[in-house]
């Protein structure tokens, strides 16, 4: 049954104004779309009548189709029950049917088998409640003391509104046996207020939650994924759709709630034509008309030294031009990937932080190459089609072909009327820092670039295709704004080319979520701002005398700073400190002129509250770019508390909420592990615990406590491995030690281009054949090893050999072995080998003999030669020559400057 077609079921008892609809999801679309329940909340009491006939065995329920979202449990007698359901169906057992034939016939007496009272839960305290009071309890009511004004779970106190559904034994079998009447209303009718509920809590239709379950459970699909599928039907919507879809919570809600949804259920190829033809087909056809577009040009080949040259293609939404206007109007963020599509071609993107904290895409760019050209197309692009701040403005934009006719451009009337020159935040990418400069403002470099701990992680990891799950550029585009063919839609009944919501409308839907939440802190900086509180209610802040200027005592660990590498704690020595004296020193120079009595107060920081800097280590080291320090955080909120009106009364809000943000740190924390006195007492007690612990353990106490693994409780499942720790998500972990890397890998550059690898393996394999050719032409093998220096040639040290299970290396010059040697295993060489690692280091410097101690072996180390003394006699008496190897004496090798060695 397609949800389209419900209303056909829905019959309308004008007489009684109530509805007959049948068994199924028909029940719970008409409750979602009455107008008096849109925006609201619905909570139930039991079920009456039903669990009497089911154990009369008259009667059994059973789930719609596709229902998930139920909980089962069994009693202490064995018997199942579950949750209740507005889609519920009731079916009529033997005995049931001939009750209803008794019924029938007026033998017997008709019964209720369904009778449900569901009611508005009172959210937003806007709802007229049973005692006559809007959004409160009058005076003298009995509800009025009590929490929430609740007797309990089920008081219907907060709202008059009721939904009344009941079902008789003798109409279970009729089209529409499920009578459904609203009473009341949430206001009557004589005020003149508007009913405006807010819901805080989850209000999903259970269709909805029936879908995101099966989607979690059978998919693993993630909250962004699911969140996409909620938000198909709103695929193009425009911003007051979207808005009102999020105020309605049936069918959408926020990432928050979803996520803790999908908690609490854990805990119980179109490759067949051209990739970028098709793309072309959906910018002409698709995009394009909708003003996703705001610049596309197919390269002209014959314009080497122009941006004519390149492909660019820029892509942008209408709420995105907004939020440029609003949240881009000082500083952007620019970067580029290339592991998004499998061609690798450069996707730039433009980001901003809006007023929540987060990040919102502003643009996007794709060209075949990322330099100052095609950046500079995708950031004037932006630029010509950000919108003004008028709101009685039309915003009226339209495109106009590129003048050599290979593509077209966006452009917005109304960006000429106001200046958009932000900042723009950047990695260390030249090209881009000149692209930015011609069309921008100046450059920044960005924080995360400039510590550089992810970026090189990429790089060596090396992550196959499709585990980074790109495809072609036509899916990246589709992916952003949702288009997909039928043949890749996971339903036959979607009925449209729109199965999932594209990235464009899930970015859409979170800056409209996120208009109305707070600023997001980090981790980091919430801990160096609640630092910060309690340095000043240790009142360690004095006024400098001068304005914007404070001091600051210094604590027990003036020389321990944060690394921003991974917040961990390290403490200077003397060398650390030496390096940072001159900082500091330079630091100091800049304000101890502007502040006189400086020199009274040598055991405390200097702090300037207006450009964020201070006079301490951990300032120096980490800089004010991302966030100012502790004792800056403590300096601003002393400023504040001197310009409120009441002192005391301001600090003891401080005090509340440093005390909250430990107690919401022990709440990670099991129950023997918690510190009672800070989770469970007053708000004194807990500080003054905090601030025994901060005069025990120092910055330690603001570090973040992980959350501990949680065993699987399966009784099943056997218990060795309880103990496994899963490993989701990350690479396998070797299970034996670590063993050395190969030299040979180590020195290897990963980065040599294939032609200078093919080149070098052809000069060694041309060096083998010489010496081969070489060895050839001479008579006596071992004569060169005496008498027959090679002027010419390069010095060479001895390598090792392996051969019939043993590893044999040469003597160093200065011992003399008289052992006889295979010719077969002789080869002249005039390639000079190193020994320090079984790679041979190839290197065209001579060696001087001569230079090296009498003591001293000229190599780098002395060759070691295993099992030499049972090696030389089995090898002795198998060889058919008799011919002995000659003795070579230390003073020999250094009258040779220049002797051409082998090595075997």
């Amino acid at each position: 049954m397609n949800s389209n077609s419900f209303e056909n079921f829905i019959q309308y008892n004008t007489a009684e104004n109530s509805v007959s609809v049948p068994f199924g999801r028909v029940a719970e679309y008409y409750l979602k779309n009455h107008p008096l329940l849109k925006n609201i909340r619905l909570k139930s009491q039991s079920r009456k009548k039903t669990p009497e006939l089911i154990k009369e065995e008259l009667i059994l329920v059973e789930r719609v189709e596709g229902a998930v979202d139920f909980i089962e449990w069994r009693t202490k007698t064995g018997q199942t029950k579950s949750t209740n359901r507005i889609d519920d169906i009731i079916k009529l057992t033997e005995k049931g049917e001939e009750l209803v034939r008794q019924i029938e016939a007026g033998v017997k007496k008709d019964k209720l088998c369904w009778q449900w009272v569901m009611y508005c839960a009172g959210d937003g305290n806007s709802c007229q409640r049973e005692c006559g009071e809007i959004g409160k309890c009058m005076e003298g009511c009995q509800n009025e003391m009590l929490p929430n004004n609740l007797k309990n779970g089920n008081d219907m106190h907060l709202c008059k509104l009721r939904i009344v559904s009941e079902v008789y034994l003798s109409q279970i079998n009729n089209s529409n046996p499920l009578k459904i009447k609203v009473l009341n209303s949430h206001l009557s009718s004589n005020i003149l207020m508007t009913h405006t509920p807010q819901i805080d809590r989850l209000s999903l239709t259970r269709q909805v939650r029936d879908n995101i379950i099966i989607n979690r459970r059978a998919d693993h699909k993630t909250t962004k994924n699911i969140k996409a599928k909620m938000l198909a039907p709103y695929n193009g919507a425009n911003e007051e759709v979207l808005r009102e879809a999020l105020h309605n919570q049936k069918e959408i809600c926020d990432d928050k709630k979803l996520y803790r949804f999908l908690i609490r259920d854990d805990r119980r190829t179109k490759e067949s034509t051209g990739p970028w033809t098709i793309l072309h087909y959906l910018i002409n056809e698709i995009l394009k008309p909708k003003g996703y577009i705001l610049y596309y040009q197919q390269p002209d080949l014959s314009a080497e030294t122009s941006s004519e040259h390149f492909y660019q293609l820029t892509l942008s939404d209408q709420l995105w031009l907004k939020n440029a206007q609003r949240y881009g109007r000082h500083c952007i963020g620019v970067d580029s990937k290339y592991d998004l599509n499998n061609d690798r071609a450069p996707v730039l993107a433009i980001v901003a932080e809006n007023s929540a904290g987060f990040g919102t895409p502003l643009a996007f760019g794709l060209s075949n190459k990322e330099n100052n050209w095609t950046t500079s197309i995708a950031l004037m692009s932006l630029k010509n089609n950000v919108p003004c701040n008028n709101p009685d403005c039309e915003h009226k934009w339209y495109y106009e072909d590129l003048p050599n006719g290979k593509g077209f451009k966006r452009i917005t009337e109304c960006a000429k009327n106001h200046s958009w020159i932000p900042l723009v935040m950047m990695d260390k990418h030249r090209p881009t820092k000149i692209a930015t400069e011609k069309v921008l403002d100046r450059t920044i470099l960005c924080w995360f670039h400039v510590m550089q701990t992810f970026g090189e992680n990429l790089n060596n990891w090396n992550i196959s295709w499709p585990l980074r799950g790109t495809k072609t550029v036509v899916n990246f585009v589709e992916r952003l704004y949702g288009i997909r063919l039928f043949r890749e839609n996971l339903t036959n009944e979607c009925g449209q080319s729109n199965f999932e919501a594209g990235l464009a409308t899930v970015f859409d839907m979170q800056t409209i979520e996120q208009e109305t939440q707070a600023a997001h802190l980090a981790s980091d900086k919430l801990r160096r701002l609640n630092h910060g509180k309690l340095l000043f209610l240790l009142g360690y802040v004095e006024f400098a005398g001068v304005d914007n200027y404070f001091y600051l005592k210094k604590g027990n660990y003036p020389f321990t700073i944060e690394t921003s590498y991974n917040d961990e704690l390290i403490n200077l020595d003397r060398n650390g400190l030496n390096l940072l004296m001159p900082l500091h020193n330079k630091l100091m120079e800049q304000h101890l002129s502007k502040v006189p009595n400086h020199h009274d107060h040598s055991e405390y920081y200097l702090i300037n509250i207006k450009t964020g800097e201070c006079t301490c280590f951990d300032y120096i080291w980490n800089g004010p770019f991302r966030d100012t320090c502790k004792h800056c955080h403590a300096a601003l909120i002393y400023q504040e508390a001197i310009k409120s009106s009441d002192m005391l009364l301001f600090k003891q809000e401080i005090k509340k909420e440093l005390v909250q943000y430990f107690k919401n740190k022990q709440r990670v924390l099991p129950v023997e592990s918690k510190n009672i006195s800070i989770y469970n007492e007053d708000i004194e007690t807990a500080y003054l615990e905090i601030v025994n612990l901060y005069n025990t353990n120092g910055l330690a106490i603001f570090k973040s406590y992980s959350r501990p693994n949680e065993n699987n409780n399966d009784p099943f499942r056997p218990v060795e491995l309880n103990n496994y720790k899963s490993n989701n998500g990350a690479p396998p972990k070797s299970s034996a030690k670590p063993r050395k890397p190969s030299r040979i890998l180590k020195d290897t550059d990963r980065n040599t281009p294939f032609s200078e690898q093919t080149r070098s393996t052809k000069r060694i394999r041309k060096n083998i054949r010489n010496a081969k050719e070489n060895i050839k032409g001479i008579e006596n093998p071992y004569e060169p090893l005496i008498t027959s220096p090679f002027q010419n040639a390069q010095p060479t040290i001895m390598q090792s050999y392996s051969q019939n299970n043993y590893i044999h290396s040469l003597l160093p010059i200065s011992q003399s072995i008289q052992t006889p040697i295979d010719s077969s295993y002789v080869y002249p060489t005039n390639l000079p080998i190193s020994f320090p690692s079984t790679t041979p280091y190839y290197s065209n410097s001579s060696v001087q003999l001569n230079n090296c101690p009498p003591t001293q072996n000229s190599y780098s180390f002395t060759p070691y030669l295993a099992n030499v003394n049972s090696y030389s006699e089995s090898t002795h008496n198998n060889m058919t020559s008799s011919t002995p190897m000659p003795n070579f004496s230390s003073s020999d090798s250094r009258q040779q400057e220049n002797r051409l060695y082998y090595y075997v």
